[in-house]
């Protein structure tokens, strides 16, 4: 039993944190503890992707076994359960640029932040004056002035 233990162990240590197979037919991702942005570089190195990474790097460890036809349903895989976002760039149903995106533009929920101040805060409100047609009495005229005039 303690025998049978030690070759296990053995054997788990023994194995790489990370395996990626590639052939014309399946992508195949074995990872242990990986970090996550070693997964990614060499899922590109070896499919001979371009990789750009918006953000910090990804070092979140990774612990999973992938398998697909193409390197989009690998990167839905490990991706998306993590809820990151990612675009690629195909030349003739290949993938030739993956760009992950770590950092989030995404801001919290309540009340929007007040606008930004402009140089000139009341150009866009200001509205050019209407001139009446026909003068107004002032406020303070005696009411006499104020009656319509009568015709003659």
């Amino acid at each position: 039993m303690i025998l049978a233990a030690a070759v296990l162990i053995t054997a788990v240590a023994a194995t790489p944190p990370l395996t990626i197979e590639v052939s014309k037919e399946r992508i195949r991702v074995h990872a242990r503890n990986a970090p996550l942005v070693s997964i990614l570089e060499e899922l590109a190195s070896r499919l001979d992707v371009r990789l750009v990474i918006d953000g910090p790097r990804p070092t979140t460890p990774v612990t999973a076994s992938l398998e697909g036809p193409n390197l989009t349903s690998i990167l839905a895989q490990l991706l998306e359960p993590r809820r990151m976002r990612y675009a690629t760039s195909t030349r003739a149903t290949r993938v030739r640029t993956l760009v992950v995106v770590t950092k989030s533009e995404v801001r919290p929920s309540g009340p929007a932040p007040p606008p930004e101040p402009t140089s000139q805060p009341f150009a866009d409100s200001v509205i050019e004056p209407v001139l009446p047609d026909h003068v107004s009495p002032p406020d303070d005229a005696p009411p006499s002035t104020m009656a319509p005039a009568r015709a003659k």
